[in-house]
């Protein structure tokens, strides 16, 4: 049986992670995965970059992101 970190972010989630999308797919190929998920914050700015070096390594990408959301009656009105 295989297994998958889901929760995994790169670089591209500011002040969550230095590690850079190639290192992750190395440490991939090291650990022998054939699966590799990126969940970065707020955003899919990694993506395709994650994606292209996971299928030139012949792993199979998992692209996710995690969302902060607030609710309309948690949120500031900007202009006070």
């Amino acid at each position: 049986m295989s297994f998958t970190h889901l929760c995994v972010r790169s670089s591209y989630s500011f002040l969550s992670s230095t590690a850079s999308v190639q290192a992750l797919v190395e440490r991939a190929i090291a650990d022998q995965l054939t699966h590799l998920a990126l969940t970065d914050e707020a955003g899919l700015h990694g993506a395709v970059a994650f994606a292209s070096a996971c299928q030139k390594s012949e792993i199979h990408p998992i692209i996710g992101m995690i969302a902060p959301v607030q609710m309309p009656s948690e949120l500031k009105p900007t202009w006070t």
